[in-house]
């Protein structure tokens, strides 16, 4: 089974965000991606993951929430 995880971020969440990086690649079924959608003028994170992506678009939950699964390589 392949799929994505989507996180729509400002980049301000520091350790808890790079916690929640680590517990998806703690997974025994790892995903093929990690979309990363940050608003623009933000600073992306100094958190990475393996297979991520970073893309930038306008602020907004709703937004960057669509913009990530318009993104996603899978289903």
């Amino acid at each position: 089974m392949a799929y994505s995880v989507v996180i729509r971020t400002l980049g301000k969440a520091g350790d808890k965000y790079g916690r929640l990086l680590r517990s998806i690649e703690g997974q025994t079924m790892r995903p093929k991606e990690v979309v990363v959608v940050l608003a623009e003028g933000y600073e992306a994170p100094t958190y990475h993951a393996a297979n991520q992506r970073i893309i930038r678009t306008r602020k907004g939950m709703v937004n960057q929430c669509q913009v990530g699964f318009e993104q996603a390589r899978t289903e």
